[in-house]
């Protein structure tokens, strides 16, 4: 029965995969779809017209390249907590869901609390103990960070430090 269910976080994680794959394809074709336009447009007085700048469009572009960027970084930062999740012998499912539960407050996105379990797995603690070191690590970031460190990157870097026994030494 364990193996019918780690078949199916395999599946679901793939069909997570092909998701954001097909996601990330829709918006390169629109951002060729932008770029292809912005290049036809030679009349100025056309582009007056129509409500559109250059400005405007490389703004778009600009845009859609951020979210394709950003969606592939969080995929990598899901592999990656996947795959060490299944080496520490945690539940796949569970450290995915996890990841993103950590993040649902705001406080912490999903890449940075992804990056983080996986810094505390390998490091050997359990999921569980990951994720109460996690919520308290958030709590004392809110008020002990130092100013130039996002919550994110605060959180992400203690774990680093914990993951290489440098955080109290």
């Amino acid at each position: 029965m364990p193996d019918n269910k780690v078949q199916l976080i395999i599946e679901t994680v793939a069909r997570g995969e092909q998701a954001f794959d097909s996601i990330k394809s829709k918006l390169r074709a629109m951002t060729k779809d932008a770029d292809n336009f912005k290049l036809r447009m030679d009349d100025v007085s056309h582009l007056l017209a129509t409500g559109l700048s250059a400005a405007g469009l490389y703004k778009i572009g600009a845009v859609l390249k951020d979210a394709i960027d950003t969606t592939e970084m969080m995929q990598n930062a899901l592999r990656g907590l996947a795959g060490v999740a299944r080496y520490a012998g945690e539940d796949i499912g569970q450290a995915l869901d996890a990841a993103t539960k950590l993040a649902a407050d705001g406080l912490v996105d999903v890449k940075n609390s992804a990056q983080a379990l996986q810094n505390l797995l390998s490091r050997g603690f359990s999921l569980d103990e990951s994720i109460k070191l996690l919520e308290r690590l958030k709590d004392a970031a809110a008020f002990n960070r130092q100013a130039s460190l996002s919550m994110a990157d605060a959180v992400r870097s203690a774990t680093e430090g914990l993951k290489n026994e440098t955080a109290f030494s």
